[in-house]
């Protein structure tokens, strides 16, 4: 069942990408740049947590997963973004080699 719920985090990772994230101007020049030359998603665990620091320490576990099939990992941010709680949520922007 946890894989299952990885898989659907990625997959969801996968569909915030798709609809665009946040627009360039929104974001940092080198996250912009960084977005522009790879794919990137968020990553979040596979379920929810009852402290933030659980939360966005699974997240950081899980995120490698996402890039598996493009090349491995290029970078992930040193930020986590964490939902109002509990339960927690946390999720780490990846950015893959591909």
């Amino acid at each position: 069942m946890k894989l299952h719920n990885v898989l659907l985090g990625v997959v969801a990772a996968g569909l915030m990408m798709g609809c665009g994230g946040a627009a360039p101007e929104d974001m940092p020049e080198t996250e912009a740049q960084e977005s522009a030359l790879s794919t990137c998603g968020y990553v979040q665990g596979p379920e929810s947590y009852v402290s933030s620091e659980e939360a966005c320490e699974m997240a950081l576990h899980f995120a490698p997963q996402f890039c598996s099939g493009l090349g491995g990992v290029r970078s992930i941010t040193n930020r986590c973004l964490i939902t109002d709680g509990p339960p927690y949520l946390g999720s780490y922007r990846v950015c893959c080699n591909q």
